[in-house]
């Protein structure tokens, strides 16, 4: 059985059609064949930006998406998006997994819908398509007659996975350059790194350094973009980052790193981020009150109320910012460093429909 949805927000419409097939939408819209007579299934979004009280031809943007038989996005068309009216398309490429394997750069194209009847329509079971079953060799040359067969060689992006369960990227290559101007991630776990352990006191804001990390116990991602800048995240296992390390030199004798460590609280919570300059400073043994030069001065703090929301925060260099909110959770009050002594508050005003009004 085929089903269609059609459903009206304000001044958007969606239509939907399964199993490739033309649905009842309007009997005066002609691009429901132009769409649905092939034998993809497609989505097509259309922001009305003109009043209707119906379907119409016009007055409004449409974009449509085609799926593989797997369901899997194949093409995405802007229609009429470009300056001088034409069709945007956008094609992807997976693997036998699904994953995106190949993303061509858009390009425009050429699409009139003739008139039912007439010697350019077809049959109704043949109709005319806006799916273009030839965009590969269309998108090449599109980008050939503009830049050249050399510099269009490569007009995709291409990403390769790990062969393991995982099935993470390893390696991101860009358009219009060769393999080695290429993004790449390793996977690993800290081994002899010397990171050390920061902890982290909830109630007094305070921080402990005491002892390092062993090995094995944070995993690491690195990525190496195409310019050699290199950034290596340490995360538990839970997912969450605990140091951002970016390499700033590397010489024969020497490697200069900027570290950049984040602490939680039992909740989860982002309370405390020390930046590198921050991070430098930190010495074995040592605890640090909010009070400190080092919290004052290169930390970022933050407090939560009851329901997670940010009440203080702190950057470095200047006083501590007080947030207030409403019952519908926007902030309402703000105070910092300046209106603190003269015990003055910065208003928030919105309308009925939650927007931003004043202050």
């Amino acid at each position: 059985m085929n089903k269609y949805i059609i459903s009206l927000l304000a001044l958007a419409s969606v239509f939907t059609a399964a199993n490739g097939q033309s649905p009842s939408i309007d009997p005066s819209d002609r691009w429901s064949d132009a769409v649905f007579g092939n034998n993809h299934n497609a989505v097509v979004r259309k922001t009305y930006i003109e009043e209707h009280t119906a379907p119409s031809l016009s007055g409004y943007n449409a974009s449509v998406t085609y799926y593989d038989n797997l369901g899997y996005p194949e093409q995405q068309i802007e229609v009429g998006a470009s300056p001088d009216g034409k069709h945007i398309i956008t094609h992807l490429e997976h693997d036998y997994l699904g994953r995106v394997e190949r993303s061509y750069l858009p390009f425009t194209f050429e699409f009139e819908l003739p008139e039912p009847g007439t010697p350019g329509y077809g049959n109704i079971f043949t109709p005319p398509t806006i799916y273009r079953s030839d965009v590969n060799s269309g998108q090449a040359a599109w980008y050939t007659a503009r830049y050249g067969a050399q510099e269009s060689a490569r007009a995709f992006s291409e990403r390769e996975y790990e062969s393991s369960v995982r099935g993470v990227p390893i390696l991101e290559t860009i358009p219009g350059l060769g393999t080695e101007h290429s993004t790449t991630m390793k996977y690993s776990v800290n081994i002899q790194e010397s990171i050390p352990v920061i902890a982290l006191d909830a109630e007094s804001m305070t921080i402990t350094v005491s002892g390092t990390h062993p090995d094995g116990s944070l995993y690491k991602h690195t990525v190496i973009d195409a310019d050699g800048r290199q950034v290596t995240v340490f995360s538990y296992g839970t997912g969450r980052k605990y140091l951002e390390r970016r390499l700033i030199t590397e010489t024969s004798f020497s490697i200069e790193y900027a570290d950049t460590y984040y602490l939680y609280d039992g909740l989860n919570r982002l309370r405390v981020v020390v930046s590198p300059e921050g991070a430098a400073r930190l010495e074995q043994g040592q605890s640090y009150a909010p009070t400190t030069a080092v919290m004052q001065e290169y930390c970022y703090l933050y407090r939560y109320d009851h329901r997670d929301r940010i009440v203080e925060k702190k950057i470095p260099g200047r006083e501590a910012e007080y947030m207030v909110y409403d019952r519908g959770n926007k902030i309402v009050l703000t105070q910092d460093g300046n209106l603190r002594p003269t015990r003055r508050w910065l208003f928030s005003a919105y309308d009925q429909f939650d927007r931003f009004s004043c202050f």
